[in-house]
């Protein structure tokens, strides 16, 4: 995938949320890069670990196998995908701009958007643009955001593997404007970086990011105990249940009816009024009276 990735929903269709710039959380979110919308379609969203895996199970193997967030006949790459990639740019000469191997982030680097690291003749990404992108992979630096901060912007690329370093932490790959070089690092799981899938197919988690929704009617006086709360009225209600291992959340929906019950005229006419989302109240209205 030769862009950052820009979804807001997985491949099953289900949304995924956005988070607010003071999450510091791995409940699954998607961020504008450097806060702003208009940011988007430059540079993609940026996704936090738990979002980008979908609940998969971290994978270290080459393919990863992981669907995650990518669309259907595509994965999220792995460490070692990643070591594959920087590999194989590292070998062939023809990519770089230098003659030193590792000096290979120009190749990967946009012509466009980063930084200016002056035009001194060195190997930086933000030096002399025109050497950048040979490999075609067109890295942009959307920077990062970790909880009410954002990092990076138009100076760093940031991208998530499917390979987890501990519990907290996870793989990534990153580009800077003032380097020659791809980092292979570890970061918690909560920032937002960017995301690249490979072509090839995944498997797409049974999410945990599944909508639940149910329709229960009650008659009003009475109560309805949902999800360790006690509800009387009605309405719609929402309510979440972060996994276990890293991936989505489970969302809960409620849609509380209640049922007004019967109600008699003076005539002893019966009425059963609809059940509502909307508290009980009854109002008469007189339509013809005759005198008795």
């Amino acid at each position: 995938m030769r862009e950052n990735l820009k979804t807001t929903r997985y491949a099953n269709g289900l949304a995924i949320p956005m988070g607010s710039t003071d999450t510091y959380s791995t409940v699954a979110y998607r961020f504008y890069p450097n806060k702003s919308s208009s940011n988007v379609s430059t540079y993609g969203y940026l996704y936090n670990w738990r979002a980008v895996m979908c609940n998969s199970p971290s994978s270290s193997a080459n393919p990863s196998g992981v669907q995650g967030i990518c669309p259907t006949g595509w994965h999220v790459p792995s460490n070692a995908e990643w070591t594959e990639l920087t590999n194989y740019v590292t070998n062939h000469p023809n990519y770089t701009y230098s003659s030193t191997a590792t000096y290979i982030a120009k190749a990967l680097a946009s012509q466009s958007y980063w930084s200016s690291a002056g035009n001194n003749g060195n190997y930086y990404v933000g030096d002399l643009s025109y050497p950048n992108n040979t490999t075609g992979f067109e890295a942009r630096p959307a920077g990062c955001i970790y909880g009410n901060y954002s990092s990076g912007f138009n100076s760093s690329a940031y991208f998530w593997s499917s390979t987890q370093y501990s519990s907290s932490a996870s793989y990534n790959r990153g580009l800077n404007y003032y380097s020659e070089t791809v980092s292979n690092s570890n970061t918690p799981k909560y920032y937002g970086y960017s995301v690249r899938c490979v072509k090839g197919t995944g498997v797409l988690a049974a999410c945990a990011d599944t909508l639940m929704e149910q329709t229960v009617n009650i008659t009003y006086g009475t109560s309805y105990s949902w999800r360790g709360k006690t509800l009387t009225d009605g309405g719609i209600y929402y309510d979440s249940l972060s996994s276990i291992n890293g991936g989505c959340d489970s969302i809960y929906k409620l849609i509380l009816l209640v049922n007004c019950g019967t109600v008699t005229d003076v005539d002893n006419n019966t009425y059963r009024p609809r059940a509502t989302l909307m508290a009980c109240q009854y109002r008469w209205v007189v339509r013809r009276h005759t005198a008795i």
